[in-house]
């Protein structure tokens, strides 16, 4: 008895035990139920959001790939600063479905199955290869088990649009080169819409876009430098003082650069051109009388003007704003002495701050860069008086370029082009002849605005334009350029004055003869000449007038020639010419002068004596002398 009850007590503790695990399942399987379908509810609207979201960022990779890639190949043939891409791709993700039966793989659940295998090279079918009529007609009634469904989304683009920001100074010839090499690269198709456009825009030049941002520990270091020597001065002013007094007077009695300078007046350093040109002075006479400048290009340099507080903002701002000076004369030390050069402009740049030559980066030479810089990290720091005395040196050498408004100095610091001071503008045109258009506008660009405007006004509009061109482009001709450009013009230069003087002289030598010819027949002469093809014949055409020019002759000219010229002289000689020559000779006299002779050669009788070629001959003496 006691045993049954103790089992039937047993069983009610197992049975409650087993109806609270029971319970527990329960609410566990309701409770992971629910969390699942919140879960997948919660997956399926952020599948939504992150389809969008992908859609976008796949997009704007893509168009950066194809950024990147129209990019590259442009930069193959133009200035990548000179333009900019950007593509715009209009996409979209598209469904597509792969099926796996039984059997085969079927792509959007179709099956395209060849009835008869054909057999290359074969006029027929073998029958081997021809399938059973019954499988032919019973393959569209097979149905096939699908086991697997799976949608891939795949990325369809519906548009290209490619868009190249180009610089206007291309050529539409250029233009047409850059839309079609962007339309290659992109990959473009007419079929699907896709456009290539190139916009011309007026894009500036900054002059700093190469110079690298400065590092801050490189700054900060910068910074601290100058403050602590700033400090370190303070306390020891007095003793600065006498130290720069001391380094002043020292300059100024013993300073190496006037005695270079005193060298370079008393034994001129001429190059190889130069002498060649001394050469030709002789042949040359009117080269010291009507430019005094010649003398005063070799003259010793003025003595440099004491620094100011705005030469280190001058400095820094030549730098950043016109390198390309600031490199020629670089240069230009440096072609003199390569080594001293390179010392005298790592001191020039250390004055401000040595990452000022990140600025020339572009314009110097890589050979030049590189030594300046070794010479920049040689360099140690300098006192106050030292960069004051560098600064003044410095702007002085800059400031016939800076602050000069007479173009016959211009470029003077450098010795180039000076030969071009003693060219007439005829001569510059016949100089100009077969250069291309970079010579061309370095060429203007060393002459007088005066006497650019005169050649111009001769040069066909076309090849100005050309030259103007060409003109935007000087700031990438280097030094060694400049100057093998006016090595080459001053021998051509000399090849042309050469061939003049020796027409002047065979003009010479046929105007003595053809002034003691008859007027009436000197111009028929020269138009003989002229027939022959020689090169005297211009010349002569343009240094003797002759009587059939008087009426093309310009008034005021006439008019100062026949000043002297009286008019019984004026009267002689008028009645022998034609109706268009007197009127002419006539034009220029007092009104009441001219009615006088008028009435006279109306009541006077035609006789031609030796007092009207006297006469005639009087008039054209004074009109040659005065032309």
């Amino acid at each position: 008895m006691n045993f049954m009850t103790y089992t039937s007590t047993g069983a009610s503790v197992v049975r409650a035990y087993c109806d609270t695990i029971a319970t527990f399942c329960h609410r566990c399987i309701f409770f992971l139920t629910f969390s699942l379908l919140f879960l997948l509810s919660a997956t399926s609207a952020s599948a939504q959001i992150n389809e969008a979201e992908s859609l976008e960022l796949k997009v704007i990779t893509l168009e950066q790939q194809f950024d990147a890639q129209v990019l590259n190949v442009l930069s193959n043939y133009f200035d990548s600063r000179k333009f900019f891409v950007d593509i715009s791709i209009d996409a979209q993700f598209v469904d597509e479905t792969y099926r796996t039966t039984e059997n085969q793989t079927i792509l959007g659940g179709q099956q395209n199955q060849p009835e008869n295998v054909l057999m290359p090279g074969l006029p027929f079918i073998p029958e081997e290869n021809m399938r059973p009529r019954e499988i032919q007609g019973s393959s569209s009634q097979t149905t096939q088990t699908v086991i697997n469904e799976q949608t891939v989304k795949r990325l369809q683009i519906l548009g290209l649009r490619v868009n190249v920001y180009a610089d206007s100074s291309f050529t539409p010839e250029q233009v047409e080169f850059m839309r079609l090499m962007a339309g290659i690269a992109a990959k473009i198709s007419e079929s699907r819409g896709d456009v290539v456009n190139v916009r011309l825009l007026n894009m500036p030049d900054f002059g700093i876009d190469e110079l690298p941002p400065a590092r801050a520990e490189e700054s900060l270091a910068s910074e601290e430098t100058i403050l602590g020597s700033i400090k370190d001065y303070v306390p020891g002013f007095v003793l600065l003082m006498l130290l720069g007094l001391t380094l002043l007077v020292g300059r100024l009695t013993n300073s190496p650069s006037q005695k270079k300078s005193k060298d370079r007046s008393e034994h001129p350093h001429f190059t190889r051109d130069e002498l060649k040109q001394n050469r030709h002075q002789d042949d040359l006479p009117a080269f010291k009388q009507n430019n005094p400048s010649w003398e005063k290009n070799i003259a010793a340099p003025e003595k440099p003007k004491p620094a100011t507080s705005s030469d280190f903002a001058t400095i820094t701002d030549q730098f950043l704003n016109n390198s390309k000076e600031v490199a020629l004369l670089f240069e230009f030390w440096m072609e003199e002495d390569e080594n001293e050069g390179a010392k005298k402009a790592a001191r020039s740049v250390k004055t401000i701050d040595s990452h000022l030559l990140k600025a020339l980066k572009r314009d110097l030479s890589s050979e030049s860069y590189s030594a300046i810089k070794v010479q920049l990290d040689k360099t140690g720091d300098l006192s106050l008086s030292q960069k004051k005395k560098i600064a003044s040196e410095f702007v002085n050498a800059l400031e016939q370029d800076l602050h000069s408004h007479d173009p016959n100095l211009k470029h003077q610091q450098l010795g180039l082009f000076q030969f071009l001071d003693h060219l007439d503008a005829h001569h510059i045109k016949q100089l100009l002849y077969g250069e291309d258009r970079n010579t061309c506008a370095l060429l203007f660009d060393y002459l007088p605005e005066q006497k650019t405007a005169r050649v111009i006004d001769w040069l066909d509009k076309s090849r100005v334009t050309e030259i103007m061109i060409g003109m935007s482009n000087l700031h990438e001709l280097s030094y060694n350029d400049h100057k093998e450009i006016s090595s080459r013009l001053f021998s051509k230069a000399m090849d042309i004055l050469e061939v003049d003087k020796e027409l002047k002289q065979g003009a010479k030598n046929i105007l003595r003869i053809l002034d003691q010819l008859p007027l009436e027949d000197q111009n028929k002469y020269i138009e003989q000449l002229k027939a022959t093809g020689s090169p005297v014949a211009d010349v002569i055409a343009n240094k003797f007038i002759t009587l059939e020019q008087i009426p093309r002759l310009n008034d005021l000219m006439l008019k100062e020639a026949l000043a002297p010229i009286s008019t019984e002289v004026l009267l002689e000689a008028v009645s022998d010419l034609s109706e268009s020559i007197t009127n002419k000779l006539l034009s220029v006299r007092p009104k009441r002068e001219q009615r006088l002779i008028r009435m006279e050669l109306q009541q006077m009788e035609y006789i031609k004596d030796e007092k009207s070629e006297q006469a005639k001959l009087q008039i054209m003496k004074a009109i040659r002398e005065i032309a």
